[in-house]
């Protein structure tokens, strides 16, 4: 007696598409949330172009005044001293992207909306370059030269920088050489012993700094049980507390010496004396207030920087869906110096491909 039967390769076999399309998931936009216009922020956002034409903002700073000043009896009158300016600029210029949804036959195949996912997936893409710029740009990644990436303006090479004892070019740096959380405190010491020093964050009125590591580096620094590293730290309570209900706060993992700790995947690379990208390295950022600042154009009457798109072709038989901005970031620099951030520079994992020197941009 013969089987009425259908295998999953014969052609009368149904099959159906979920209603659902799993979706990638994409790391929250965090340098974001670093920025404010107000001066006290790690990232400062300047809106000056909102409302004014031009495709620059050019920002100064006055140093402090060095003079001995006059004693006594002597003459004031020609003794006087100017004030010395530095300026330095943020590049604004057009960032987009699209998706075509092309022909109505291929939205009738499938159950999910194409619509939708093209635009959420829009949304992610646009995240990820902002987050790509904040980090290659505040890490000074110079490695990274493709514009997209960077905030639309080439990164400026670190000038505060933290290495290893014994190491002085971050090509040298191995698996001997792990995040430490005392390098938080060498950061904090420099910021607070400049004479012109790191400005802190203001957050619900503290000021703190914050620390921005690879995962691959909090993991070394979670793992360390040396006297006086993380476990042991923990242990002793000195870290955590009571943190609001502010993001910036609830969003770390810890504070240490009044800085905020935070992880994100989109840590670079070290970067070499000579300017290449060293393999299993990460370089975390020590940032205080107006580390970078970030601008935005003005978006043709909307209330939104991100202004969303959608274009019929073909008589209507396809959909394009854009997302386009105007905008820029740039780590601030005066006179050729970092002016709020220092790059701490360890051994950490290469784990993502796309995370890695390669590229960068994932």
């Amino acid at each position: 007696m013969a089987d009425w039967t259908y295998s999953t390769s014969n052609s009368l076999t149904v099959k159906r598409w979920a209603k659902q399309m799993m979706a990638q998931f994409a790391q929250a936009c965090f340098y974001i949330q670093l920025s404010s216009s107000e001066e006290s922020m790690a990232i400062q956002i300047l809106d000056d172009l909102n409302k004014h034409a031009g495709d620059q903002i050019t920002i100064g700073v006055s140093q402090l005044l060095t003079g001995q000043g006059v004693i006594g009896l002597n003459t004031l009158t020609g003794n006087e001293e100017m004030p010395i300016t530095y300026n330095d600029a943020v590049i604004v210029d057009e960032l987009c992207h699209a998706v075509l949804l092309a022909f109505p036959m291929s939205m009738q195949r499938v159950l999910f909306d194409m619509r939708k996912i093209g635009r959420n997936r829009l949304a992610d893409w646009y995240a990820a370059r902002v987050d790509h710029a904040g980090a290659n740009q505040l890490a000074g990644y110079t490695p990274q030269t493709n514009l997209a990436y960077t905030g639309l303006q080439a990164t400026i090479a670190a000038t505060r920088q933290i290495l290893p004892q014994g190491i002085t070019d971050a090509a040298n740096i191995t698996s001997a050489n792990p995040m430490l959380i005392t390098y938080w405190d060498t950061a904090v010491r420099n910021a607070k012993a400049l004479t012109t020093g790191v400005r802190p964050i203001k957050v619900n009125g503290r000021d703190m700094y914050c620390g921005i590591m690879h995962p691959s580096q909090t993991t070394d620094m979670r793992q360390n049980t040396s006297i006086g590293q993380w476990l042991d730290i923990q242990k002793a309570a000195m870290t955590g507390g009571d943190i609001g209900d502010n993001p910036i706060l609830w969003q770390s993992f810890g504070m240490y010496h009044g800085t905020l700790l935070y992880e994100n995947s989109r840590v670079t690379n070290s970067v070499a004396v000579a300017g290449t990208a060293v393999a299993n390295t990460k370089r975390a950022q020590f940032l205080g207030a107006q580390s970078a600042v970030l601008a935005f154009g003005r978006t043709q009457g909307d209330k939104e920087h991100f202004r969303w798109l959608e274009e019929l072709r073909d008589f209507g038989r396809q959909i394009g869906i854009g997302v386009s901005a105007i905008w820029g970031m740039v780590k601030v620099q005066f006179n050729s110096a970092d002016f709020g951030v220092t790059v701490v520079d360890t051994y950490g994992l290469d784990i993502d491909a796309l995370g890695t020197a390669a590229s960068n941009a994932s």
